[in-house]
């Protein structure tokens, strides 16, 4: 990592069939309690710390293992809130036990409701103990429009009904950061337009830097992933472009066209 110029990485310490890196006391299904007995989110941050190198995790809320994770929280009451105390419970061994963590990223709130999680409970939880450890931590969120870039960009739902009302917990202070990424075609004339109008919106109230501008490079041409990121530059917009190069069919010529 150090060799190919990495700051830092994100590890997936748990994904959606459940099982834990690390050693959880809250989960039998874990890394330190089946055939491997390590906990390989510990050997993760000390190696990556003692190569001067920055750590961030990945943990998904949904194990699909659990039987209340897919149920409607009001047919199981009981067991969806057990199902919620270890997800709670398994944040908080992350952000207590391996010192400081500079990125922590979220992924499988879907199909259940910020409240259903107790989302804003959750994220009290994490700003406490993340700032405790690192209180110049930025929390921030991603804001990714599936669909139609919205007249009013402060008003968009995106990701509001499965479990992240990023705009009301931003006027609460629970973020200090909007991170908006849009994906969007520049073959498509209305899709172009809508990109810009993200970026000059990010621009204006995205919150603190930095900023990321998420580009799609599989129905984008190398010339115009491009042309979005000249985009980018040209709105002023701080930080970096997100593109996930090992999805272009066209990887080479993407190579060719960045140089």
């Amino acid at each position: 990592a150090v060799e190919g110029g990495f700051r830092y990485a994100v590890l997936t310490t748990r994904h959606h069939d459940g099982f834990c890196l690390w050693d959880s006391k809250l989960s039998d299904y874990t890394s330190m309690r089946s055939a491997p007995r390590r906990d390989f989110v510990r050997e993760y941050v000390e190696a990556f710390r003692a190569a001067g190198l920055r750590v961030g995790l990945y943990y998904s809320l949904a194990d699909w293992t659990c039987p209340a994770y897919w149920s409607n929280p009001g047919e199981d009451p009981s067991g969806f809130d057990r199902f919620r105390e270890q997800v709670h419970g398994q944040v908080r061994e992350l952000l207590t036990h391996y010192g400081p963590i500079d990125v922590l990223w979220f992924d499988g709130a879907w199909p259940h409701s910020a409240e259903a999680w107790r989302s804003r409970e959750l994220l009290r939880m994490i700003r406490r103990r993340v700032k405790a450890l690192r209180p110049s931590a930025v929390l921030s969120v991603a804001t990714i429009a599936w669909g139609t870039c919205p007249d009013n960009f402060e008003h968009t739902r995106a990701y509001i009904d499965c479990g992240q009302d990023w705009a009301g917990w931003m006027r609460k202070g629970y973020l200090d950061a909007n991170i908006p990424m849009n994906y969007k075609p520049e073959d498509n004339a209305q899709h172009a337009k809508q990109f810009r109008k993200w970026l000059k919106d990010a621009t204006r109230w995205g919150g603190r830097t930095p900023t990321y501008s998420g580009i799609d490079v599989c129905s984008n041409s190398p010339e115009h992933v491009a042309e979005q990121i000249r985009a980018v530059r040209r709105a002023g917009v701080p930080g970096y472009v997100l593109f996930s190069f090992n999805e272009s069919p066209e990887r080479d010529a993407l190579v060719e066209t960045l140089k």
